[in-house]
């Protein structure tokens, strides 16, 4: 039994990220970001803090998209969080974690390739 649980739709802020992505929609997926959400990317292997550095991160990628990107394959909670699994915005398979804020805001997100990706339980929170 997992220990998330939350007053806000996870699942939904979730669903509207992928529409964001797949829209190439930079403002409406950055309005789902704390103003102080990191961004761990383990394919590029760099951390990103903060509106600046997470906009600089998914502006590239939003442009560059390719039809079959941002289609979601499983989605379930985990402890404090949520576990997606999606293609990417090339069309190939990825796995984020995400941790939100206590308003639903993406306050934590670590993503990487399938294989190997990291769980939301090794994302710290900051809340602790």
């Amino acid at each position: 039994m997992n220990s998330f649980q939350a007053n806000y739709d996870a699942i939904g802020v979730i669903v509207d990220w992928l529409d964001a992505c797949r829209a190439a929609d930079l403002k409406t997926l950055l309005a789902l970001y704390d103003q102080e959400a990191t961004l761990e990317c383990n394919c590029d292997g760099r951390s990103y803090r903060g509106a600046t550095e997470i906009e600089a991160y998914w502006r590239p990628k939003l442009s560059g998209k390719v039809a079959e990107g941002f289609l979601l394959e499983d989605i379930h909670p985990v402890s404090d969080g949520l576990d997606v699994r999606y293609l990417g915005f090339e069309g190939k398979p990825l796995h984020i974690t995400f941790k939100f804020n206590e308003g639903g805001k993406i306050m934590n997100s670590v993503c990487g390739p399938l294989c190997g990706s990291p769980r939301v339980s090794e994302v710290p929170n900051k809340n602790e």
